[in-house]
Protein backbone atom coordinates (compact mmCIF):
# COMPACT_ATOMS: atom_id res chain seq x y z
CA UNK A 1 0.00 0.00 0.00
CA UNK A 2 1.39 3.45 -1.06
CA UNK A 3 1.59 6.09 1.79
CA UNK A 4 -0.73 8.60 -0.36
CA UNK A 5 -3.45 5.76 -0.69
CA UNK A 6 -3.16 4.90 3.09
CA UNK A 7 -3.30 8.94 3.93
CA UNK A 8 -6.63 8.68 1.71
CA UNK A 9 -8.00 5.85 3.55
CA UNK A 10 -7.34 7.35 6.68
CA UNK A 11 -9.13 10.46 5.83
CA UNK A 12 -11.91 8.96 4.53
CA UNK A 13 -12.34 6.55 7.80
CA UNK A 14 -11.69 10.01 9.74
CA UNK A 15 -14.71 11.60 7.78
CA UNK A 16 -17.20 9.40 8.10
CA UNK A 17 -17.20 8.86 11.78
CA UNK A 18 -17.02 12.76 12.01
CA UNK A 19 -20.21 12.72 10.45
CA UNK A 20 -21.78 10.03 12.66
CA UNK A 21 -20.96 11.95 15.42
CA UNK A 22 -22.66 15.33 13.99
CA UNK A 23 -25.69 13.32 13.08
CA UNK A 24 -25.90 12.05 17.05
CA UNK A 25 -25.84 15.32 18.29
CA UNK A 26 -27.93 17.07 16.12
CA UNK A 27 -30.35 13.60 17.32
CA UNK A 28 -30.00 14.76 21.10
CA UNK A 29 -30.93 18.20 20.50
CA UNK A 30 -27.62 19.64 20.62
CA UNK A 31 -27.66 21.51 16.97
CA UNK A 32 -30.01 24.17 19.05
CA UNK A 33 -27.04 25.21 21.57
CA UNK A 34 -24.03 25.07 19.09
CA UNK A 35 -23.52 24.89 14.80
CA UNK A 36 -23.39 21.77 13.43
CA UNK A 37 -22.48 22.02 9.60
CA UNK A 38 -26.14 20.61 7.53
CA UNK A 39 -28.10 21.61 3.87
CA UNK A 40 -30.94 23.09 4.86
CA UNK A 41 -33.55 24.09 1.90
CA UNK A 42 -35.33 27.26 2.53
CA UNK A 43 -37.95 29.42 0.60
CA UNK A 44 -41.56 29.93 -0.09
CA UNK A 45 -44.45 27.30 0.25
CA UNK A 46 -45.04 25.66 -2.84
CA UNK A 47 -41.16 27.29 -4.33
CA UNK A 48 -40.11 23.77 -4.94
CA UNK A 49 -37.73 23.07 -2.11
CA UNK A 50 -38.78 19.42 -2.00
CA UNK A 51 -38.15 18.98 -5.28
CA UNK A 52 -34.75 20.53 -5.25
CA UNK A 53 -34.10 18.19 -2.22
CA UNK A 54 -35.24 15.32 -4.49
CA UNK A 55 -33.13 16.28 -7.36
CA UNK A 56 -29.88 16.51 -4.90
CA UNK A 57 -30.21 13.23 -3.08
CA UNK A 58 -32.09 11.10 -5.78
CA UNK A 59 -35.04 10.16 -3.30
CA UNK A 60 -38.60 11.39 -3.87
CA UNK A 61 -40.54 12.85 -1.51
CA UNK A 62 -44.37 13.36 -1.31
CA UNK A 63 -45.70 16.14 -3.54
CA UNK A 64 -49.68 17.61 -3.80
CA UNK A 65 -51.22 20.40 -3.59
CA UNK A 66 -52.69 19.49 -0.20
CA UNK A 67 -49.60 17.89 1.33
CA UNK A 68 -46.98 20.27 1.75
CA UNK A 69 -43.78 20.20 3.99
CA UNK A 70 -45.12 20.59 8.04
CA UNK A 71 -42.21 19.73 9.70
CA UNK A 72 -38.61 19.83 9.58
CA UNK A 73 -37.70 16.17 7.21
CA UNK A 74 -34.40 15.19 7.75
CA UNK A 75 -32.62 12.37 5.00
CA UNK A 76 -29.34 11.11 6.18
CA UNK A 77 -28.02 9.33 3.52
CA UNK A 78 -24.71 6.97 3.92
CA UNK A 79 -22.77 4.64 1.20
CA UNK A 80 -22.90 0.62 2.00
CA UNK A 81 -23.09 -2.34 0.37
CA UNK A 82 -27.00 -2.98 0.46
CA UNK A 83 -29.68 -1.29 1.08
CA UNK A 84 -31.53 -0.53 4.40
CA UNK A 85 -33.48 2.34 5.94
CA UNK A 86 -35.28 3.52 8.53
CA UNK A 87 -38.47 6.83 9.24
CA UNK A 88 -38.65 8.10 12.07
CA UNK A 89 -40.85 10.68 14.21
CA UNK A 90 -38.40 12.70 16.75
CA UNK A 91 -40.47 14.77 18.92
CA UNK A 92 -39.61 18.22 19.24
CA UNK A 93 -38.94 19.32 23.21
CA UNK A 94 -38.66 23.32 23.74
CA UNK A 95 -36.22 22.80 26.53
CA UNK A 96 -33.92 21.10 23.48
CA UNK A 97 -34.04 17.68 24.28
CA UNK A 98 -35.80 15.47 21.80
CA UNK A 99 -37.99 12.11 22.09
CA UNK A 100 -37.88 9.50 19.32
CA UNK A 101 -40.78 7.93 18.83
CA UNK A 102 -41.55 5.35 16.36
CA UNK A 103 -44.63 4.49 13.81
CA UNK A 104 -46.43 2.47 16.35
CA UNK A 105 -47.03 2.75 20.23
CA UNK A 106 -44.99 -0.27 21.18
CA UNK A 107 -41.65 1.99 21.56
CA UNK A 108 -40.19 0.43 17.97
CA UNK A 109 -37.20 2.06 16.59
CA UNK A 110 -39.43 3.47 14.00
CA UNK A 111 -40.67 1.56 10.48
CA UNK A 112 -38.49 0.12 8.20
CA UNK A 113 -37.91 0.79 4.76
CA UNK A 114 -37.42 -1.84 2.15
CA UNK A 115 -36.83 0.29 -0.82
CA UNK A 116 -36.35 3.69 -1.89
CA UNK A 117 -39.68 4.02 -3.63
CA UNK A 118 -41.34 3.58 0.56
CA UNK A 119 -40.28 7.24 0.81
CA UNK A 120 -43.05 9.57 -0.03
CA UNK A 121 -45.79 7.00 1.80
CA UNK A 122 -43.34 6.98 5.01
CA UNK A 123 -43.32 10.68 5.08
CA UNK A 124 -47.14 11.21 4.09
CA UNK A 125 -47.75 8.46 6.93
CA UNK A 126 -46.26 10.96 9.78
CA UNK A 127 -47.15 13.97 8.61
CA UNK A 128 -50.70 12.72 8.57
CA UNK A 129 -50.45 11.54 12.29
CA UNK A 130 -48.90 15.45 13.23
CA UNK A 131 -52.41 16.67 10.94
CA UNK A 132 -54.71 14.18 13.19
CA UNK A 133 -52.64 15.66 16.29
CA UNK A 134 -54.12 18.89 14.92
CA UNK A 135 -50.23 20.13 14.08
CA UNK A 136 -50.46 22.61 10.88
CA UNK A 137 -47.14 23.30 11.37
CA UNK A 138 -44.99 21.27 14.17
CA UNK A 139 -40.65 21.14 15.79
CA UNK A 140 -41.06 17.92 15.47
CA UNK A 141 -38.59 16.14 13.14
CA UNK A 142 -38.77 13.26 10.27
CA UNK A 143 -35.58 11.13 10.17
CA UNK A 144 -34.94 9.48 7.40
CA UNK A 145 -31.90 7.24 7.59
CA UNK A 146 -30.68 5.31 4.12
CA UNK A 147 -27.66 3.64 3.33
CA UNK A 148 -27.06 2.06 -0.09
CA UNK A 149 -24.58 1.22 -2.83
CA UNK A 150 -25.72 3.93 -4.39
CA UNK A 151 -26.54 6.50 -1.45
CA UNK A 152 -24.04 9.47 -1.15
CA UNK A 153 -22.90 10.27 2.48
CA UNK A 154 -25.17 13.37 2.47
CA UNK A 155 -27.68 14.72 4.86
CA UNK A 156 -29.94 17.17 3.60
CA UNK A 157 -33.29 18.88 5.53
CA UNK A 158 -36.24 19.94 4.26
CA UNK A 159 -38.59 23.08 6.05
CA UNK A 160 -41.78 24.25 5.88
CA UNK A 161 -42.02 27.29 3.61
CA UNK A 162 -42.51 30.53 4.46
CA UNK A 163 -46.11 31.76 5.05
CA UNK A 164 -46.84 35.15 3.80
CA UNK A 165 -50.56 35.74 4.38
CA UNK A 166 -53.29 32.71 5.93
CA UNK A 167 -56.93 33.17 5.37
CA UNK A 168 -59.17 34.52 7.68
CA UNK A 169 -59.87 31.50 9.80
CA UNK A 170 -56.55 30.32 9.96
CA UNK A 171 -53.94 31.14 12.79
CA UNK A 172 -51.59 34.08 12.00
CA UNK A 173 -49.10 32.80 14.34
CA UNK A 174 -48.03 29.82 11.91
CA UNK A 175 -46.27 32.60 10.07
CA UNK A 176 -43.90 33.64 13.45
CA UNK A 177 -43.32 30.04 14.27
CA UNK A 178 -42.24 29.00 10.82
CA UNK A 179 -39.64 31.46 10.73
CA UNK A 180 -38.80 30.99 14.12
CA UNK A 181 -38.00 27.37 12.85
CA UNK A 182 -36.04 27.98 9.77
CA UNK A 183 -34.17 30.53 11.98
CA UNK A 184 -32.86 27.61 13.99
CA UNK A 185 -31.92 26.03 10.82
CA UNK A 186 -29.41 29.17 10.10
Amino acid sequence: MTKSFQSNLISQVKAQEERKLIDKLRDIGLGQYIELPQIAVMGDTSSGKSSLLSALSGVSFPSSDQLTTRCPTQLVLSRASTFSGTVRLVRFRSNGGTDEEGETDTGEEGEKLTHLDDVPCAITKLTQKLIDEGQYISDDQIVIEMSGPDMPNLTLTDLPGLVRTVGDHEDRSIIARVRQMINRYM
